[in-house]
């Protein structure tokens, strides 16, 4: 596989990120779910993720031709904010989530450990 190290991303400014998830209100619950899922298996194998090995982990038990189309268009709304990065290899489609991706994907997780917290404690 392709080492994250080798795909190249442009250079984002940190004043042109947005800290808060507030201005990404259109990101539906399984967008966000896809991008945590994306950020965390990326950081695990240090390697760009296929679109079928999403939908694996995303969509256990179900054909990939089954979910490959709404999979895409989820894919398509994180790559329009620039939070993922879309990549042909061979005749696989790969995703790579970029440093925007990966400042929003640890709020979202710093966020879901807050609300288990907030469960425990109650």
């Amino acid at each position: 596989p392709k080492k994250l190290q080798n795909i190249e991303e442009e250079e984002i400014s940190i004043e042109k990120i947005p800290i808060s998830l507030s201005s990404l209100t259109s990101i539906t619950y399984t967008q966000k779910a896809i991008l945590k899922a994306l950020y965390e298996l990326q950081n695990q194998l240090n390697s760009p993720i296929s679109f079928k090995s999403i939908a694996k982990y995303m969509y256990p038990g179900k054909k990939y031709n089954a979910v490959r189309t709404t999979l895409s268009e989820y894919l398509d709304t994180l790559s329009a904010y620039n939070l993922i990065k879309k990549d042909k290899i061979g005749r696989e489609t790969i995703a790579v989530v970029t440093k925007k991706g990966e400042i929003l994907a640890k709020e979202l997780i710093k966020n879901d450990k807050a609300k288990k917290r907030l469960r425990i404690e109650e």
